[in-house]
């Protein structure tokens, strides 16, 4: 769970984004407060643009669909491909990972590795930004669960 954390915070993507909300923790602070961060955080996150799952066989993610405002598909990104590194650090090293993920905004170029019919390919990708609806979509569900603490509580 904590890898599908990871590559959905990594890559950011639209189906993954109520995990990424959640991945930082729970919120400490009140709900004004954790939205106001949440927002900040997402605006200046960048994205390769794909849709997908972690494949634990490949330990990879696969891509199932790409986003519209994404670039993956233009950069040579194709459905079934599995993400297996970015910038040269495996997604399956937690920790070089994380240490990697901060310096990803919108613009910036990444190299990307899929695993494709048996072997590895790397790309270029220019980072997108979310749009305002897939912001509002993360922090609408994000909110969501302050809604369940708050009743589990």
């Amino acid at each position: 769970m904590k890898k599908l954390i990871l590559v959905v915070g990594l890559i950011a993507v639209l189906a993954g984004l109520p995990a990424l909300a959640h991945s930082e923790g729970a919120c400490k602070g009140s709900t004004q407060e954790c939205l106001n961060k949440m927002a900040s955080k997402l605006k200046h996150k960048g994205l390769v643009g794909i849709k997908g799952q972690w494949d634990e066989a490949i330990d990879g993610y696969r891509i199932e669909s790409y986003l519209e405002n994404g670039n993956a598909k233009a950069s040579g990104v194709k459905i079934g491909d599995v993400l297996v590194a970015i910038n040269g650090i495996r997604l399956s090293d937690e920790e070089g990972s994380n240490a990697d993920k901060s310096n990803r905004m919108p613009g910036s170029e990444v190299k990307i590795t899929v695993m494709r019919d048996g072997s590895e390919q790397t790309m270029n990708v220019v980072l997108v930004g979310l749009t305002e609806e897939q912001i509002a979509k993360s922090i609408g569900a994000h909110m969501l669960n302050h809604v369940q603490v708050a009743k589990a509580d």
